[in-house]
């Protein structure tokens, strides 16, 4: 058994379009051309709300060259920032 298939791209309006997509099995246990089957699909694409931004709040961090602590919000955590020569 084989399954294949292609996409036709329709374009219906701005940020809307279909796809006719059509499905073809070929069954290799039948003769030709009975074990080609055809299957069509119509997916419909669209898009009618744009998009939502869940924005995280600014974030300011600093270091000095001689730590590796990190301040942020009068909260203070130890991590390990790397160092590079």
């Amino acid at each position: 058994m084989a399954v294949t298939y292609e996409d036709q791209l329709i374009p219906i309006c701005p940020k809307t379009f279909k796809v006719l997509r059509t499905w073809t099995v070929l069954d290799w246990c039948k003769r030709s051309p009975e074990n080609v089957y055809k299957h069509y699909q119509i997916v419909k694409v669209l898009d009618e709300k744009g998009p939502k931004l869940d924005c995280p709040e600014d974030v300011t961090v600093s270091t000095d060259v001689w730590s590796c602590h990190w301040n942020r919000h009068h909260c203070t955590t130890t991590r390990f920032l790397g160092v590079f020569r």
